[in-house]
């Protein structure tokens, strides 16, 4: 009986292992939200604009600064640093879904895909910088993401529709 249920495995197993090499297993990007605008406004505790405000991405417990990706607009040639306004726009071009996996054949779930971790800081001279989560660039009052206003922009030469996102934060003396 023992050796029946053990060739039964060994066979199951093969046949997996065949299915997966002739068919692939399918990954999902796991970061979202989808193409979106963020607009930051970079104020000190009185609400006045602090100019020359820099957001800095990195990797994930790192000091490995993650140009290009999630952020498109993140560039050692293009920094995000806030203007005479205080404002920051930052921009995630590329489409992502909100949730992720690996899936075998494409359907059947295998695996979560954990998100991507990045770590954010907001510094200028003569303030105290801000650590934050990516994802609090992205948090929302909206119940849905897909109610957020939508802004047309000129990426690369192609009008693209993206989410916009405005977040506001504070730094002290």
């Amino acid at each position: 009986m023992l050796r029946n249920i053990r060739n039964i495995i060994t066979v199951v197993m093969t046949l997996v292992i065949i299915a997966v090499f002739l068919t692939g297993c399918a990954c999902v990007d796991s970061f979202g939200p989808p193409r979106s605008m963020i607009q930051i406004s970079v104020v000190d505790s009185s609400g006045a604009p602090v100019p020359e405000a820099g957001l800095t991405i990195y990797k994930g417990g790192t000091h490995q600064i993650a140009y290009e990706y999630p952020i498109s607009n993140y560039t050692p040639e293009d920094p995000l640093i806030s203007n005479q306004r205080g404002e920051i726009t930052a921009i995630k071009k590329e489409d992502g879904p909100s949730s992720g996996g690996c899936y075998f054949l494409g359907i059947l779930p295998i695996g979560v895909v954990r998100k991507p971790k990045y770590d954010c800081e907001i510094a200028a001279d003569g303030y105290k910088t801000i650590q934050l989560d990516l994802w609090d660039l992205f948090k929302s009052s909206r119940e849905q993401h897909s109610d957020l206003s939508k802004k047309t922009v000129l990426i690369e030469g192609v009008e693209t529709e993206l989410r916009l996102y405005q977040q506001k934060f504070v730094l002290e003396n």
